[in-house]
């Protein structure tokens, strides 16, 4: 990897991070989505959707990945302590 030699370079090698990461987050959502558990996806909307209604946040939806994510975590790691013991 090159450094950059100026303020220019910085910002075109940023903005070309922000599209690849752009272009890869439904990709992304879609796995989530499919590996992940419908029960801890509901759990992960409801916590957050009260914690929103404490904090005047916007709540999140169910495809957020404020809710995906944790629920992809908690279902590999459920899958890795049965393939453990």
């Amino acid at each position: 990897m090159q450094a950059a030699s100026g303020g220019e370079n910085v910002t075109q090698q940023a903005e070309q991070i922000f599209d690849t990461a752009d272009r890869a987050k439904e990709p992304l959502r879609a796995f989530l989505i499919k590996h992940s558990d419908p029960q801890e996806r509901e759990f992960f909307l409801r916590t957050q959707q009260r914690i929103a209604a404490n904090s005047n946040t916007e709540p999140a939806r169910a495809t957020d990945f404020i809710v995906i994510i944790p629920a992809f975590v908690v279902k590999e790691l459920t899958l890795a302590f049965q393939i453990g013991f």
